[in-house]
């Protein structure tokens, strides 16, 4: 309901004909060894952008399991309800938020081996 009324689609045009696509991509395992955090207001998804709305949300955020993408998933949820009513939730203070939040990480980046067993498959 707040897509079609946010991207002003009529009720009688199907959404599938309006989103340009989509890709799920599948992993065989991965575990997260150690999380990230997003901003303050956000701890368990990234805001990337203000417009586009966009925001970035995963298990990695989390713990590696379905309660941990819940989890993300529900905090995005928020952070894309927020941009969708008007707030600016990114920008200047929540990059800061997030430099501060990596340097109390020890400086960790996105793919300085946050995650074990990846692509390894899991048995038993």
């Amino acid at each position: 309901h707040i897509l079609r009324r946010y991207l002003q689609v009529p009720k009688d045009e199907r959404l599938d004909r309006v989103v340009a696509g989509s890709k799920v991509i599948t992993w065989k395992q991965c575990q997260v060894s150690k999380s990230i955090s997003g901003p303050a207001a956000f701890p368990h998804c990234l805001p990337l952008s203000d417009a586009p709305p966009l925001v970035l949300a995963g298990d990695y955020f989390t713990q590696s399991n379905f309660s941990g993408c819940a989890t993300s998933a529900a905090d995005a949820a928020k952070a894309l309800a927020a941009l969708l009513q008007g707030e600016r939730i990114t920008g200047t203070a929540a990059a800061m938020e997030t430099a501060e939040a990596r340097s109390a990480r020890g400086k960790r980046g996105y793919g300085d081996g946050m995650t074990q067993g990846w692509g390894k498959e899991r048995k038993g």
